[in-house]
């Protein structure tokens, strides 16, 4: 049940920051063990930034999302060795407004019955008016 703000979670042995019931913004996941943030019920994820993650365990990653009622918007996930953002809850979370890149384990894995805003890929170009849904305001951008 906190709020943390302008953090920075970097060489810790599992998770960077482990929430329950809590919020997390602008804050900064590097390095770590396993995932960089690894929220279970009812958190929020907001303007953070997540990359090289997942260091030993093969399967964490940027943002790993475990319960339902959590709420990721505005990340940066990158250059992690697992996804960049990962939720295995069937139901009632949001995922919006992320950007993921270079991934080894994917960009996004996002079951249906969660909310998630449209997959906008880059590609080689980079240019984002030229995509699909690119201008939609709760597009989630990978490359």
């Amino acid at each position: 049940g906190c709020v943390a703000r302008e953090c920075l979670s970097t060489t810790n042995g599992i998770r960077g920051f482990q929430l329950d019931r809590s919020t997390i913004v602008d804050s900064v996941s590097r390095s770590n063990g396993f995932s960089g943030i690894n929220a279970v019920d009812d958190c929020l994820v907001r303007g953070c930034v997540c990359f090289d993650n997942n260091q030993s365990s093969g399967s964490g990653g940027g943002v790993h999302v475990e319960g339902t009622g959590n709420v990721v918007q505005n990340t940066v996930s990158r250059d992690n060795a697992g996804l960049g953002i990962q939720v295995l809850s069937a139901s009632g979370n949001r995922v919006e407004g992320n950007w993921c890149c270079n991934n080894a384990g994917g960009q996004y894995s996002i079951p249906l019955g969660n909310a998630y805003g449209p997959y906008v890929s880059l590609g080689g170009g980079g240019n984002i008016a030229a995509q699909a849904f690119s201008e939609h305001p709760l597009a989630n951008f990978q490359n």
